[in-house]
């Protein structure tokens, strides 16, 4: 009777290790597969969204990773535009879609993007760059030299350099504007010599030189009709006595004014005042006291006062 019992628990153990043995064998064969399967049939990981292709803005020798940040942090921001609910990256990346003040969120961005900002300070310099673009300025004019109307509704004050391209292309477009509302505008002349321009500091001395004998415009044009002559010249002074001359200055007294400091210091609080106001390249216009971020060419500008003087 015992060798039965004993005999019938060593065949339960025997088939319950079977049956275990079974089991182990079931998953070394489908776990597996399963695995496999389940590799198979995982999704691949997205692809990264395309590179951001902003026309008024360049991103030239910026990282894949850099491109990618500029992206996600102009689809996190409202495009500034008025009357835009869109996020910033669709008002950059069309044409016609970006306003100045999304041009300037714009070159904000990929700017703070080449000096390894993260994208919260990035998001905070936009925002503060659009405040600031915002804002109306006053500047100091008494001494200034200015021409147009005598009681203007509109004043435009310029920010220029005399060695600046950009600046004589300007010279028209201002002059267009003045013939157009005699009545309405009134331009100021404001110095911005360009530290990597070697004559301009001259430049604005000679200039601000003529303003004490009434002919700063008069030298002014002279200045940036011979662009080219100016900017070559390894010594600018004997030209501009010789047109001092032409415009029957006292020689004597243009030479004197230009070596006075006073001239010099007027010419750094002008450049001072201007970068308070948030100018950082020439020409800058600011027209009632709002910086202008887009529109300097003739029609642009002229469609502008329009507006203002309707």
């Amino acid at each position: 009777m015992a060798t039965h019992t004993h005999q019938g628990s060593l065949d339960r153990a025997l088939r319950h290790a079977a049956r275990l043995l079974l089991v182990l064998l079931l998953l070394a064969i489908t776990l597996p597969a399963a695995a496999q399967s389940s590799r198979r049939s995982s999704p691949p990981p997205p692809p990264p969204p395309e590179p951001p292709s902003y026309p008024t803005v360049t991103m030239e020798h910026l990282t894949d990773d850099q491109l990618q940040q500029v992206r996600r942090v102009a689809e996190g921001m409202l495009c500034p535009c008025a009357g835009r609910s869109r996020s910033l990256h669709v008002c950059l990346e069309t044409d016609d879609g970006a306003c100045g003040l999304a041009r300037e969120a714009g070159w904000v961005l990929v700017s703070g993007i080449r000096g390894g900002a993260d994208d919260v300070s990035l998001a905070a310099s936009i925002e503060r760059a659009i405040d600031d673009a915002r804002q109306v300025r006053t500047f100091a004019l008494d001494q200034t030299p200015w021409k147009g109307a005598a009681r203007p509704s509109v004043t435009i004050v310029e920010f220029a350099d005399f060695e600046c391209p950009s600046c004589r292309r300007m010279v028209p477009a201002l002059n267009h504007v003045l013939r157009r509302f005699p009545d309405h505008v009134r331009v100021y002349f404001k110095h911005y010599p360009i530290p990597g321009h070697p004559n301009a500091m001259e430049a604005a001395i000679a200039a601000s030189a003529a303003h004490r004998q009434d002919r700063f415009w008069e030298f002014h044009d002279r200045l940036f009709e011979h662009q080219s002559e100016l900017q070559a010249a390894a010594d600018p002074l004997p030209m501009f006595e010789q047109w001092a001359q032409e415009l029957d200055m006292d020689l004597e007294q243009f030479e004197r004014d230009m070596r006075d400091p006073a001239i010099y210091q007027a010419i750094q609080a002008q450049r001072e005042e201007g970068a308070r106001a948030g100018v950082s390249g020439t020409p800058t216009l600011y027209i009632n006291g709002v910086r202008v971020l887009e529109g300097l060419n003739p029609g642009a500008l002229e469609e502008r006062i329009r507006t203002m003087i309707r």
